[in-house]
């Protein structure tokens, strides 16, 4: 009785812990060789800030699908530029340089598709800090030149300011529902000076993290612009994960029969999925990529209670090395782990 009352405990703490969505390197990082896959949609207003709010973007208009894929700076042209950078991230045609490491996040420029136009920053302008939550907040100033076809042609210099300024719940298209969603409010204000012509830009974006994904699962982003001759315009952006998996289920008393662990994790051939059941469940246990795809079925039957160890290796059945998700399932119970093959 001692035993069933110590993993009850240990596992409702574990839960509690997992309520707030708190963003690290280790699970919200940017990794090279990872993709994310995205859903172009009509803007809409944000929303509230503030705890305990819903967002109901249940009728998001989608336009088109695209891509973000994560590489390592050698293999775009001019990436030798950014030596400080070790990721870049591709997004329609266009490459942003990054240095990502376990406590920050920090952009050091941005090229054009062919490498003949250029940003480098001089001062990088800070993405995320990590660890990072509701009510985390921290501000400062980037500084950098454009250039075309390795000629200076002007400079951007400006402040920013990022905070985690609301959680709740998210409702996406599809009647996907994210509960503990946090929002992370993104403000920079700069003078973009080209060819001797100023033109004021203040970018606001919002970006919506849950724990069990590692990129936003939704992005608005809106552009105002002030030009030298008074005229103002506005640009908008706005996308979203139409494929993110359902992993937030809650823990429900039967949950509390059994025991999870999975290691290694990093692991570079073989991870081991290690499953205590107090009692016969029905059990599955499934490994989906990221965008959703099941790529292995390491069992569904049912089991008598006691340890049980499942093996996963995406080298061994021909897959890329990179981050997959593990969804476990006993009886009515679900848990989700994500795993990194190196």
């Amino acid at each position: 009785m001692k035993r069933i009352l110590l993993l009850v405990a240990g596992l409702t703490i574990a839960y509690n812990s997992q309520s707030q969505t708190i963003l690290t390197y280790k699970s919200h990082g940017l990794l090279p060789d990872v993709q994310n896959p995205m859903m172009l949609t009509k803007f809409v207003d944000p929303g509230l800030e503030g705890q305990n709010a819903t967002w109901d973007f249940s009728s998001l208009e989608a336009t088109n699908d695209f891509v973000g894929n994560l590489h390592k700076p050698s293999i775009v042209k001019g990436g030798s530029r950014f030596s400080s950078a070790n990721t870049i991230l591709e997004e329609f045609g266009s490459y942003f340089f990054f240095n990502s490491n376990s406590s920050i996040l920090e952009q050091y420029g941005f090229s054009s598709s062919n490498g003949n136009f250029t940003i480098e920053y001089s001062k990088p302008f800070v993405k995320m800090r990590y660890p990072f939550s509701f009510n985390s907040s921290y501000s400062g100033i980037f500084a950098g030149k454009y250039f075309s076809e390795a000629k200076a042609i002007g400079e951007i210099n400006g402040t920013y300011r990022v905070e985690g300024d609301a959680i709740g719940t998210l409702i996406l298209p599809e009647g996907k529902s994210f509960s503990n969603a946090l929002r992370v409010k993104e403000v920079k204000s700069y003078d973009q000076v080209i060819n001797g012509s100023t033109t004021g830009i203040v970018e606001t974006s919002h970006r919506w993290y849950v724990n069990e994904h590692r990129f936003p699962i939704l992005v608005l982003i809106k552009c105002d612009y002030t030009f030298e001759n008074g005229q103002t315009s506005s640009t908008t952006k706005a996308a979203y994960n139409s494929k993110v998996l359902l992993t937030n289920s809650r823990l429900t008393t039967e949950s509390l029969a059994y025991k999870l662990e999975v290691s290694p994790n990093p692991y570079y051939d073989i991870v081991n999925i290690n499953l205590h059941i107090e009692q016969k469940s029905k059990v599955n246990i499934t490994v989906y990529d990221l965008i959703g795809k099941r790529v292995a079925l390491l069992t569904d039957r049912i089991e008598e209670s006691g340890d049980f160890t499942f093996n996963f290796s995406a080298k061994r059945l021909g897959l890329a090395r990179g981050t997959y998700i593990v969804k476990v399932r006993v009886n009515n119970s679900e848990i989700t782990r994500k795993i990194l093959e190196l």
